[in-house]
Order: structure tokens, then C-alpha cells, then sequence
């Protein structure tokens, strides 16, 4: 399959993906206010934070070994891929039952000492909930692993098809056990069902579509130990976003209120609507500049990550035009007057989502090839300083404190991580910027795109 129909195929289900994706975002606001209300809504988006940290607990070796079998399959070393999943499978295995024990110790002790601030939700709630978030991560990183096999054999496009079906069933799954009167534990075990079912579903997938992969217990601690570095910076990342996310709806939450925190939560949603662009693209687009990365065709892997950049920007513009003046009709049609619309907090929100959409599509080819240690290290540097400017901004400004930070970090970051990439790949800022101001960016980016057929 040629490198244009693997990216026409990838970018169709991500369309369908990012549909399925609206349609949870829209519909899980309107089914937790229904029937649990605003202040619960806002504590189970606390508690349901805590799965970010739990997925730090393969310490990143999910990421470097799939981006390792992905680019030893385009060179058709078809024995070292099948010994590397082996290893990847055996350490995920490995570090779930360490790192579990750890993460249920802390935060059943933050939530004994009132760090969460939950009223709604009893402390036995909250401590099943962990147990099951735990099982619940478990299963998810086993599932995910499993996808990401699919697309390393240029399968890309099922990885995305059973992680949308995936969300279908986790919706059905809330909006049942809501139904049903069940709260937090209740919404909790449906999660976990739903990821025991497709667990068994990604398995018949990928072995329905090659016999390369035969998992077996194969620990190295050899391995381990030479991509411990590597192993610990990915973990920036899911760190980074863990702490963003949980310190802001905790500093939120105590100093302006559950009601906030949806707020937060609603706008935040609404200003990644542009990021359906970098969904689309990013996702085929990180395999295939791995694989252009690892065979040193520098022509087209400069052009590839040029095109995607301008296509980034572009879409980010156009949907925020369109939500500037649609946005408050569309926050009406979708949670009616239960969430305000505060017109300059909204604002600063849509252009935080721009400079959001050209960081994940500047780093891209970072992420893909194990070249991520430098962002990663001002990942966890910036996020730290996130920390401090959030808290002095909300009790200087209050509410919007909170995307002023957002978009301040946010804006670092994408600079950070194109003059990073900008080195990768040998290209400079006037390169983009002439592609960019072409007489026609439509008629360069097809006259590209044929180098793209074989």
C-alpha cells in the first residue's frame, strides 16, 4: 500500500473517530448533569483525573517500543520487531504490579487528608474507585499496545476504527449504569467492563491480520536499563498533563468552586475543537514520518511535516473564527444555562486551542522516533511554571486566570518544540514561511502530494 492511500485511509477513520469523540464530549456533559448534577459532575471529573496517573506506570515503554517495532517492520526486521513486543508486553506486565501498589498508597492518603475536596462522593467510594482505575489502566495499556501492533503493520486505520468503537461502548456503558442509579463506582465498572470485552477484541484483530507477532514472557532488564532514560522523559508527557489537569481542577475547585471547574471543563473542550485537524493528521502522520525518518528520505519528510504544519495552522484559524461567533449558541444548544458564557474567558480559551494545535503537530516527528528527551525535559519545566502562574493569576484575576495560563504556556511550548524539529529535519522558519506564502498553497501541496503515490 502506497504512503498516500495508507495516509487517505488513516485520515478517513480519524474523521469518523473525531465524530464519535464530539459526540462523547457533547453527550457525557449532558448525561452526568441529568442525572447527578452540576457539583457531582465537577467532583467525578476530579476523581477520574487519577487514571492519567495511572497510566504513567509503564514508564514509557509502550511508546519507545512501539516506535521501535514500527520502524524495524519498514526495514524488514521482521524477528527483531517480534522480540521487541515480547519485551515491551513483558514489561508492561512488570511495572503495572510496582507502580500500582504506589499509586493506590498515594492517593488513598491525598484523599484521607482532604487533598480532592470531594463532599458528594464518600471516602469508600473514592477508594473503590482507585482499585478499579487501577484494573481499569491495566487493561487499557494491554488494549492500547495491541492497536498501536496494528498500525506498525500498516494497519493504522483498524487501530483508529476499534478505539471509536471502543468510545461508543464506554459511552453506552456510562449512560446505562447511570440509568441503572449507580454513581461513581457503578460508572466506574463499566469502564473496566467495557475494557475486558475489547481486550479479547484486539487480540482476534491483530491475529487475524499477521502471525509476525507470537507474545511469549521475555523480561530483559538489560532492556529496561538501556531505555531507562528514554522510559522516564516519555513520562513527561502523561506527567506533565496528570499534574496540569489535577492541580488545576484542585486549585480551581478550592478557591472558585465546583461550578468552575465545569466551566473550565466545558471551555477546554470546546477550544480543542481545532485539534480535530491534528487528530486526523498527527496520528498517521507520527508513523509515517518515523518511517521516512528511519529509511533517510529527507526530501519527502521535510515536505510531509511542512504541508501538515501550514494545514494546522489554517484549520486552527478557521475554526476559531467559527467559534468566536458560534460558540456561545453552541454552549447554550449543548448544556443550556447551567454553564455561563463569559465572553473573554471563552476567547483566550480558542486562542489557547490554536497554539495547542501547532505544539502537537511541531513535535510530532519527536514522538515518533525516540527523539523526545529535549521537549520532554521543557515539557516538565514549563508545566511547572503553568503551576505558579495559574494560582497567581486566579487570586489576582480569578476566572480568567485560567486560560491566560493555558495560553502562555501553551505558545512556549509550540516555539519549543518547532525550533527542536526545525533542527531534526534541517529545514529553517523562512522554509515554512515561503511554503506557506506560495502564489498557491493548493497547487504546491498537490504537486507534493504526487511524490506521495509510491
Amino acid at each position: 500500500m502506497s504512503l498516500l492511500k495508507r495516509l487517505k485511509f488513516g485520515i478517513t477513520e480519524n474523521v469518523i473517530d473525531k465524530i464519535v469523540n464530539i459526540l462523547f464530549r457533547f453527550f457525557e456533559p449532558i448525561l452526568f448533569i441529568n442525572f447527578l448534577g452540576v457539583s457531582y459532575y465537577g467532583e467525578w471529573l476530579v476523581i477520574f483525573t487519577i487514571p492519567a496517573y495511572l497510566l504513567m506506570s509503564d514508564i514509557g515503554y509502550v511508546v519507545i517500543g512501539i516506535n521501535q517495532i514500527n520502524m524495524l517492520v519498514e526495514r524488514k526486521k521482521y524477528r527483531d520487531a517480534n522480540l521487541i513486543a515480547n519485551k515491551t508486553f513483558s514489561t508492561i506486565l512488570i511495572f503495572n504490579l510496582v507502580f500500582s501498589l504506589l499509586f493506590f498508597l498515594a492517593f488513598f492518603y491525598l484523599n484521607k487528608l482532604g487533598a480532592f475536596n470531594l463532599n458528594s462522593i464518600s471516602n469508600e467510594e473514592f477508594n473503590k474507585c482507585l482499585l478499579i482505575f487501577i484494573c481499569f489502566i491495566f487493561l487499557s495499556q494491554l488494549n492500547g499496545f495491541l492497536q498501536r501492533l496494528l498500525a506498525c503493520i500498516e494497519f493504522y486505520h483498524l487501530e483508529i476504527r476499534l478505539g471509536y468503537i471502543y468510545r461508543i461502548f464506554e459511552i453506552l456503558g456510562f449512560a446505562v449504569a447511570m440509568y441503572m442509579g449507580f454513581k461513581a463506582v457503578g460508572i466506574a465498572l463499566s469502564l473496566l467492563f467495557v475494557n475486558f470485552i475489547f481486550l479479547f477484541v484486539n487480540y482476534i484483530f491483530l491475529k487475524s491480520r499477521t502471525d509476525l507477532f507470537k507474545f511469549k514472557y521475555d523480561v530483559d532488564f538489560t532492556y529496561i536499563k538501556k531505555h531507562f532514560e528514554k522510559g522516564v522523559f516519555s513520562m513527561a508527557f502523561p506527567i506533565g498533563n496528570a499534574i496540569k489537569n489535577q492541580v488545576t481542577l484542585m486549585v480551581i475547585g478550592s478557591l472558585i468552586g465546583p461550578v468552575a471547574v465545569v466551566i473550565t471543563n466545558i471551555y477546554l473542550t470546546i477550544s480543542r475543537i481545532p485539534s480535530i485537524y491534528t487528530g486526523l493528521s498527527d496520528g498517521v502522520l507520527k508513523i509515517e514520518l518515523a518511517k521516512l525518518y528511519i529509511s533517510k528520505n529527507i526530501a519527502k519528510l521535510k515536505t510531509l511535516f511542512t504541508i501538515n504544519l501550514i494545514f494546522t495552522f489554517l484549520f486552527a484559524i478557521g475554526s476559531i473564527f467559527i467559534l468566536t461567533f458560534a460558540g456561545q449558541f453552541l454552549l447554550k444548544f449543548w448544556v443550556g444555562d447551567s454553564v455561563p458564557y463569559i465572553f473573554n474567558v471563552f476567547i483566550i480559551f480558542l486562542i489557547y486551542g490554536i497554539f495547542n494545535c501547532l505544539f502537537i503537530s511541531s513535535a510530532n516527528i519527536q514522538f515518533s522516533t525516540n527523539n523526545f528527551v529535549k521537549i520532554a525535559k521543557l515539557y516538565l519545566v514549563f508545566n511547572f511554571f503553568y503551576i505558579i502562574i495559574l494560582f497567581i493569576l486566579i487570586k489576582n484575576f480569578g476566572l480568567i486566570g485560567i486560560p491566560v495560563s493555558f495560553l502562555f504556556i501553551e505558545l512556549i511550548l509550540f516555539l519549543s518544540a518547532l525550533n527542536i524539529t526545525m533542527k531534526i529535519i534541517n529545514i529553517n522558519f523562512l522554509y515554512i514561511m515561503k511554503s506557506f506564502f506560495s502564489l498557491s498553497i493548493l497547487k504546491m501541496v498537490l504537486q507534493k502530494l504526487n511524490v506521495f503515490r509510491n
